[in-house]
């Protein structure tokens, strides 16, 4: 893990997040210079001992309202917080594994945006539906659209799928 993959300017890019449950905020990080240098070199330690301290791992479920007056489960919507050292590593592991996907030409960003930094996609999916839905509107045609709300994507794919599509992918073990 090189040191331009922890800055002042990546941290500062999380520095308005909830701190997770250590307490711990970003302002530390991005305040203090010897700080960023410490945890610089507990994050390459965890890079090249592939040892991530369990504390990383652990977030804290918090319930933000979604409406002013919200009263009932259903009008919040579930957050988790992570720890800001477990944040920064797994956004370094992420940046670095997109890197790897859209520079050897495993994501054709003309088809697949969403999740691509830079890359708008939503705004494009939803203005493709939108005029899908005119033209059948216009032209009096049947259409299905389905929305699908992945709750818990992650969670709900099998983690020995998403390694095997790392090595399909040809994935460095480094990167993952």
């Amino acid at each position: 893990m090189n040191p331009e993959w922890l800055s002042i300017g990546h941290v500062s890019s999380f520095s308005i997040s909830a701190p997770g449950p250590n307490g711990v905020p970003y302002l530390l990080d991005k305040r203090c210079p010897n700080v960023l240098k410490k945890l610089h070199k507990l994050l390459r330690s965890a890079w090249k001992n592939i040892k991530i301290s369990k504390e990383w791992m652990t977030v804290e479920g918090v319930y933000i309202p979604k409406e002013q007056d919200s009263k009932g489960i259903n009008q919040f919507r579930p957050i988790s917080l992570l720890n800001v050292e477990g944040k920064i590593f797994f956004s370094i592991i992420a940046s670095r594994l997109t890197k790897y996907l859209t520079e050897n030409g495993y994501i054709n960003i003309s088809v697949q945006k969403g999740g691509i930094p830079e890359v708008s996609g939503c705004l494009e999916h939803a203005t493709m539906i939108w005029e899908a839905i005119q033209s059948a509107t216009s032209e009096k045609l049947n259409l299905h659209v389905v929305w699908l709300d992945l709750a818990n994507a992650y969670g709900s794919i099998p983690h020995e799928m998403i390694q095997l599509a790392l090595r399909v992918y040809h994935v460095p073990d480094d990167y993952t």
